[in-house]
C-alpha cells in the first residue's frame, strides 16, 4: 500500500472517530438538558377573558398574554385569609424570576369592591412592577367564568358563607395551556414554580 493510500486511510478514521465523540458530546448534553428541565405536561387550555388591569386598561389573553408565561392567582384585597401571604409570594416570585418575559397576574375573586383605583393602590403596597405584575377585575360573572375556565373554585360571598376561592398558582405558558398547578404553602412548590417557568420563558 502506498504512503499516500494510507494516510488517506489514517486521516478518514480520524475523521470518523472525532464525529463519534463529537455526536456523543451533544447527546449527552441533551441528556442532561433533558434531566434539568421538569416535565410540564399540558393540563388544559386557560380561558380567553377581556378585563380591566389596575390601571383601568383592557387586558386580553390574546394581546396581552399570548407569547409569554404567566402565573395566575385568585386573590381579593379586603382578604384576611391566605391571600396577604399569596400576594407576598407572588411578590418573592417578581423578585426571583429574573426573565422578564414571565409575568405576574393577579385576579379579584370581589370586583364589586376591588375597582381598577383599589387594585392601582393594592399594587403599590405590594411594591408591584407593573411591567411584570398585572392586577385584573371585571364583572362578578367575569370574574367567576375566568376562575371556571381555569378550573379554580371562585365562589361569591352569600349570607352563610364568605368569598370562597382556590389558594393555588397557575402557570400557563405562551400559547395558552396550563402547565402546572402549586400550592401558595408550600415552599419547595413555589421554588418548583419559579424554575418551570423561567424554563417556560426560554423556549418561548
Amino acid at each position: 500500500m502506498s504512503m499516500g493510500k494510507a494516510q488517506k486511510i489514517v486521516t478518514g478514521i480520524a475523521w470518523a472517530a472525532v464525529m463519534v465523540v463529537s455526536v456523543g458530546i451533544v447527546g449527552m448534553a441533551m441528556l442532561v438538558r433533558a434531566g434539568r428541565e421538569p416535565a410540564l405536561p399540558v393540563m388544559w387550555d386557560a380561558p380567553e377573558f377581556h378585563l380591566l388591569d389596575q390601571n383601568g386598561k383592557t387586558v386580553t389573553t390574546t394581546n396581552d398574554l399570548r407569547g409569554r408565561a404567566w402565573i395566575a392567582a385568585f386573590i381579593f384585597t379586603r382578604c384576611a385569609g391566605p391571600c396577604p401571604m399569596m400576594s407576598e409570594k407572588m411578590k418573592e416570585l417578581q423578585a426571583t424570576i429574573r426573565s422578564p418575559n414571565v409575568k405576574l397576574v393577579s385576579f379579584t375573586v370581589d370586583p364589586d369592591r376591588d375597582t381598577p383605583q383599589v387594585l392601582k393602590e393594592y399594587a403599590a403596597e405590594l411594591g408591584a412592577d407593573e411591567s411584570r405584575w398585572t392586577f385584573l377585575t371585571g364583572t362578578p360573572s367575569q370574574m367567576l367564568d375566568v376562575a371556571a375556565g381555569m378550573k379554580v373554585v371562585a365562589k361569591a360571598a352569600t349570607e352563610d358563607q364568605p368569598i370562597l376561592h382556590s389558594t393555588k398558582f397557575l402557570l400557563v405558558d405562551g400559547n395558552g395551556k396550563v402547565r402546572g398547578a402549586y400550592s401558595y404553602d408550600d415552599v419547595e412548590a413555589i421554588k418548583k414554580l419559579g424554575t418551570d417557568a423561567e424554563v417556560l420563558a426560554s423556549s418561548e
